[in-house]
């Protein structure tokens, strides 16, 4: 009988011990309750990073993101971006104000539309969904916003698809 209850407490344990994969999700416009706009969520995820952030964008416009991006720039945080090549000097683009922070940009026209939307956050951490980082995301369209972290593989599917999309995209300067 006690071998069956020390193995008990010892499964309890481990069980508690196991860092258990968490999700968010955030809609725009937000759902009724919901405390933070998708806007709001990246701004924090980038603000909180620590050593470097990865991001993957269709289209960039959103003055907020930008601001946050040249605030981690500025503290030490590794920052690089891959944009949709047509995208870079779309209307509103804040690239410009990305390269001006010396924020590493590429442009990625391997593709008829490079239509991702994410950042990856000190490699433990995914930003994704539909919500394009611009401005009419949050203020015109519907759309949807995930963050995700203590899933590793998860994370690991999306550093792998970053890097393989930087290797084919071009430097921009």
């Amino acid at each position: 009988m006690r071998k069956i209850f020390v193995a008990i407490i010892a499964t309890c344990l481990l069980i508690n011990s196991v860092a258990f994969a968490e999700m968010k999700v955030f809609f725009a416009p937000p759902l009724q309750g919901q405390e933070m706009r998708a806007t709001d969520v990246i701004v924090k995820e980038i603000d909180n990073a620590k050593s470097q952030i990865l991001v993957q964008v269709y289209s960039f416009t959103s003055k907020p993101i930008a601001d946050a991006l040249v605030r981690a720039k500025n503290r030490g945080i590794d920052v690089q971006i891959i944009i949709d090549a047509p995208s870079v000097k779309g209307k509103g683009s804040k690239v410009q104000m990305c390269l001006d922070a010396d924020i590493t940009l590429y442009a990625d026209s391997e593709h008829a539309i490079a239509h991702n939307k994410i950042g990856i956050i000190d490699k433990s951490k995914v930003i994704g969904g539909s919500f394009n980082w611009t401005g009419a995301a949050e203020q015109r369209n519907a759309e949807n916003c995930t963050v995700i972290w203590n899933e590793p593989e998860i994370v690991k599917l999306y550093l792998t698809n970053w890097e393989l999309h930087r290797k084919h995209s071009d430097l921009y300067e």
